[in-house]
């Protein structure tokens, strides 16, 4: 806008205008990975305990997180939200978590203290999330 002000050249804005249009529209109709087949979903949802139990001490864990949750929101010491991952939402992962389920959580050091935290679980990779977008 600000070489628009200074050269008043409405062609080049135009051109700059469709170009970025253009862009979008291209974004817009990126392809749509691949569906991940029922039953190789079915069996990642099956073997998640076995893994995450497989998966204690060093990156293991935190490497199964970040395949998971693309972000993890808490508030304070009694909420959390998380995302999904577009990759752990076509695995199913979204269709068979609850919205909201609990944790038993305890602290360390000189407060201990055990609550439940109440974990929200957002999908918007999901269909249901697309057809809500698109409304």
């Amino acid at each position: 806008m600000a070489r628009y002000l200074k050269d008043r050249d409405s062609s080049a804005l135009d051109a700059s205008m469709h170009r970025l249009d253009a862009q979008e529209q291209a974004m817009r109709e990126r392809a749509v990975p691949d569906e991940v087949p029922a039953e190789v979903a079915v069996g990642y949802l099956r073997e998640l305990s076995k893994t995450w139990q497989e998966a204690q001490g060093g990156q293991g864990r935190a490497l199964l997180a970040r395949a998971l949750f693309e972000r993890i929101d808490v508030l304070g010491m009694s909420e959390a939200t998380v995302t999904l991952t577009e990759h752990a939402s076509r695995h199913g992962f979204g269709a068979v978590l609850p919205e909201e389920f609990g944790i038993s959580v305890s602290g360390r050091g000189e407060r201990i203290w055990a609550d439940t935290l109440r974990v929200f679980i957002r999908d918007p990779w999901s269909r249901q999330a697309e057809v809500a977008a698109s409304t």
